[in-house]
């Protein structure tokens, strides 16, 4: 319990100072892997979003994401690839969202490390944003995160992203804005996995995001996930056959209407 609370307080001794910053609203990401903390649903999508989750994924993943954002020509594909090594382990992200008025495209790469029982992730991604008849615009966006298992079935894990060490001089300079999570995951058999996290986000409110994860049977399990922020529900059925898993699923914005998104996981086997 104290380590949890130590982990806690300097999280937020950190970001306290870089949540008052004006912001930036580039393409914030679905947080539909996000609340995870760890544990046997763990993969390279989530760890997209927590690098410390990298130690959990022991073999070589790869994995894409693709969503239809609501009706609209926008689209977002995630393009990434975990490779772990001994204790360690590193991804490379590539993501592109917009049409053919507006569109960002994002390189990063990963880094987690297991230190006994706590897990360490950086992450550092370039983001460009490109407008028609406008110059192009450069950001960097860096974070990062701890989790650990507390208990038997218990996990935690704590985000910071873009505490403003990279911003430009000068007020009217475009950057990220920065972000504090702390999620809390539990795993109550081998068939069910729920999690909930706290989001702040520079000039949002509080949000919190819910999770479960349950296995329907031995290839199928069914996900589901809410955000109060946008009040909305996501809903998903993945299929695993062998090295493959796929998942379809689709959100729904009370205002702009379904959004309709599908995933592929491909993993080497367990001990090989």
């Amino acid at each position: 319990m104290q380590k949890i609370i130590i982990i806690i307080l300097s999280c937020i001794g950190v970001t306290l100072p870089a949540l008052c910053q004006q912001a930036y609203y580039s393409y914030a990401a679905p947080h539909l892997f996000s609340a995870n903390a760890g544990g046997r649903f763990t993969s390279a999508l989530n760890a997209v979003f927590n690098p410390s989750l990298l130690p959990y994924i022991k073999n070589v993943q790869a994995a894409t994401y693709a969503e239809k954002k609501y009706a609209t020509d926008i689209n977002i594909l995630l393009l990434t690839i975990c490779v772990p090594v001994h204790n360690n382990s590193i991804s490379v992200i590539f993501q592109r969202f917009g049409n053919a008025s507006f569109n960002e495209n994002t390189f990063g790469l990963s880094y987690g490390k297991n230190i006994g029982r706590i897990n360490a992730g950086l992450t550092f991604q370039h983001l460009r944003i490109r407008i028609p008849d406008a110059e192009m615009v450069s950001l960097i966006k860096a974070g990062i995160a701890s989790s650990m298992k507390v208990g038997e079935n218990v996990f935690v894990s704590c985000r910071i992203s873009n505490p403003n060490l990279f911003a430009k001089t000068g007020s009217a300079k475009l950057r990220a804005a920065s972000s504090f999570s702390l999620s809390f995951g539990f795993e109550a058999s081998a068939e069910v996995y729920t999690a909930i996290e706290s989001l702040k986000e520079e000039g949002r409110p509080l949000s919190l995001i819910f999770l479960l994860n349950y296995r329907l049977a031995e290839k199928f399990t069914c996900t589901l996930n809410w955000s109060t922020y946008t009040n909305q529900p996501f809903v998903a059925i993945s299929w695993q056959q062998k090295l493959i898993a796929l998942e379809a699923g689709c959100s729904y914005h009370p205002m702009l209407g379904a959004s309709p998104a599908i995933s592929l996981l491909i993993k080497k086997p367990e001990g090989k």
